[in-house]
């Protein structure tokens, strides 16, 4: 065989490999997974009045060549309604710490990780 042969199939090969590796096909391996953290931190917060479990989501933030999950409480930023979620995952000086989002993640990191691992090889495969 000589140096050349076969060079297409191996290209074909690596750009179905990158392929399956950028952005938009990380993110869509990372949803499903984010989105049992999610449910995960939902479950586990406590109710009130039910605004910060209603403003929990997952979403991604994806680019050319990488992707970012975020399982957040939405509207958090200071003065805004959700606000609060900060002071009942960490407490305050006044309030016990009742946490949610970090065991929701301890509880579906290694579940989540799988799932997205799987999701890249079946990515690779076809």
């Amino acid at each position: 065989m000589s140096s050349g042969e076969g060079t297409g199939e191996l290209d074909a090969l690596l750009a179905q490999a990158v392929g399956a590796l950028s952005g938009p096909a990380l993110a869509a391996a990372m949803l499903p997974a984010l989105a049992a953290i999610a449910e995960d931190a939902r479950a586990r917060v406590p109710v009130r009045t039910g605004e910060t479990r209603d403003h929990i989501q997952a979403r991604i933030e994806a680019g050319t060549n990488a992707a970012t999950g975020i399982v957040e409480v939405a509207d958090s930023a200071q003065g805004q309604q959700a606000h609060k979620a900060i002071f009942t995952e960490y407490g305050t000086s006044k309030e016990v710490a009742e946490p949610f989002m970090r065991p929701a993640f301890e509880a579906n990191k290694e579940a989540a990780a799988s799932a997205i691992v799987q999701a890249i090889i079946q990515g690779i495969a076809k």
